[in-house]
C-alpha cells in the first residue's frame, strides 16, 4: 500500500527538517511526500530544497499564503494516482520510527475500517520528550454517549462519530492514514473551521465509517510558543463553531445532528463540574478572586450546555 504524506508549510524553518527526517526514517517504505509551502517568509524553501533534489519520492509546490486548511486541499489535489492511502503531518511534528508500519498493520487487523490511529505524546521546542503521560492521556479520552449515558471506550472499540463527537482524541492529525476513497469521498477541508478544520475534517469522515485505534505511540506532537493551540480563546471559540456547524447545519442527517447536540451536552457539562470543583478548592484557601474566575468559566459552560454559544 502506498502512503501519500501532506505536509503544509508555512515559516517552518524551525521543525521541519527533523519532520522530514521522520518521514525518511520509516521502517515502511512505500510513501510519497507532499509538501505544500503556503506562502512562507522564511528560510524553508532553502532548507527543504535539497531534500526535494536528492528524494525523488519528495515533492514540493509552492502557494500564496491561504491558511493550513488551504494548503492540506492543495496537497489533496497533488496526490500521486497510485497512492491508497493519505496522511496529514503537521510541520513541527515527528512520526516515530515504525509509525506507518506499525498503523497499516493495526488497519490490515481490523478489517472494515476506513483508516487507523495511533497515540500520540509531547515532545518540547527541542525534541525532548515531556514527563508524564499528557499527549498518551489526551489519545486515550475515547468516550462516546450511549443510551443517555456517556461510555468509556474499550481499546478494543474503534473511534467512530459518536466518540469524536464528544472529543477530537486525533487531535494532531499525522497519529492517523485514512483509506484514498474515503479521502476522496470526504472532500475538502473546510477553511471556516479553521484552526479546528482538522476535527471538523474527522466528524465528515467517521460519517463513512470508522477508524482503527492502535494503543501505541506513533506521533511525536511538539509544543512550543508559536502553537495556535496555546490560543484558549481562539481555540475555544473554533471548537465551538465546529460543534454548532455539526448539530446545526442541514447538510448533516438528523442522526447526525443528534449525536453532536447530546455529546456537546455532555461536554460542557464535564468542563462546568471541573470548573465548579476549582472554584471551591481556591475559595477553601481563600483565594476569592481566582475561585471567581472560575465561577464564571463554569457558568459559560453551563450555558453552552444548553446550547448557548
Amino acid at each position: 500500500m502506498k502512503l501519500s504524506i501532506i505536509i503544509p508549510l508555512y515559516n517552518s524553518q524551525k521543525y521541519i527538517r527533523t519532520t522530514i527526517e521522520s518521514v525518511l526514517q520509516q521502517t515502511y517504505p512505500h510513501w510519497e511526500l507532499i509538501l505544500v509551502n503556503d506562502g512562507s517568509t522564511d528560510n524553508t524553501r532553502d532548507i527543504v530544497e535539497p531534500y526535494v533534489r536528492k528524494y525523488r519520492s519528495i515533492s514540493y509546490y509552492e502557494k500564496d499564503n491561504g491558511g493550513i486548511a488551504d494548503a492540506r486541499n492543495f496537497g489533496l489535489t497533488s496526490l500521486n494516482s497510485e497512492s491508497e492511502s493519505v496522511m496529514f503531518l503537521d510541520h513541527d511534528d515527528c512520526l516515530v520510527p515504525d509509525a506507518i508500519e506499525t498503523l497499516i498493520e493495526a488497519w490490515y487487523h481490523n478489517t472494515g475500517m476506513i483508516g487507523a490511529h495511533g497515540m500520540q505524546s509531547f515532545i518540547d521546542a527541542d525534541g525532548k520528550r515531556y514527563r508524564g503521560t499528557d499527549g498518551e492521556i489526551w489519545s486515550m479520552d475515547r468516550h462516546a454517549v450511549i443510551k443517555g449515558k456517556l461510555t468509556a471506550l474499550p481499546v478494543s472499540s474503534p473511534t467512530s462519530f459518536p466518540s469524536s463527537a464528544y472529543h477530537n482524541c486525533m487531535a494532531s492529525p499525522g497519529v492517523a492514514i485514512i483509506h484514498k476513497r474515503y479521502i476522496q469521498k470526504t472532500g475538502f477541508f473546510d477553511q471556516d473551521m479553521t484552526p479546528c478544520d482538522d476535527w471538523d475534517y474527522w466528524l465528515r469522515l467517521l460519517e463513512l465509517g470508522n477508524i482503527s485505534f492502535l494503543n501505541k505511540v506513533t506521533l511525536l506532537h511538539r509544543r512550543h510558543e508559536d502553537n495556535i493551540s496555546n490560543d484558549v480563546v481562539t481555540m475555544d471559540l473554533a471548537t465551538k463553531k465546529v460543534r454548532r456547524k455539526h448539530r446545526s447545519s442541514m447538510i448533516f442527517s438528523s442522526e447526525h445532528r443528534r449525536i453532536m447536540t447530546y455529546s456537546s451536552r455532555f461536554w460542557f457539562q464535564n468542563l462546568a463540574r471541573t470548573q465548579w470543583r476549582q472554584a471551591r478548592a481556591e475559595l477553601t484557601v481563600g483565594h476569592i478572586i481566582r475561585s471567581m474566575k472560575h465561577v464564571t468559566h463554569a457558568i459559560s459552560h453551563t450555558q453552552s450546555s444548553w446550547g448557548i454559544y
